[in-house]
């Protein structure tokens, strides 16, 4: 092997690792959005709980660091991940989030 093919290795190795890292950011951002302002009132932290919530439920796959992108890049089963996700928030954490008016 020749020192530029060690070269590729090392920078193929170090992109694959900056990804998985950046990909368990991701999921552990989301966890925590979702445990955090689960109860939130104000309207800056519903939508951090929002996004966060619809990034975990959804199974749109068309962009890289998707939900089930990010499990496939981490090796996880997205359902197992969404159980226990829901495990540590709370029972209907990852139900239908109730949407308030700003009028109620």
């Amino acid at each position: 092997m020749t020192t530029k093919n060690n070269m590729n290795a090392v920078e193929d190795y170090t992109s694959w690792t900056n990804q998985k890292d950046l990909a368990a950011g991701v999921l552990k951002q989301a966890a925590q959005d979702l445990r955090r302002f689960n109860t939130a009132t104000s309207a800056v932290e519903r939508e951090l709980y929002l996004d966060a919530y619809s990034w975990l439920t959804s199974d749109d796959s068309s962009w890289p660091f998707s939900f089930l992108n990010v499990c496939q890049l981490l090796n996880l089963t997205p359902d197992i991940v969404r159980q226990e996700v829901s495990s540590r928030i709370g029972p209907d954490a990852l139900s239908a989030p109730r949407v308030r008016s700003k009028f109620f």
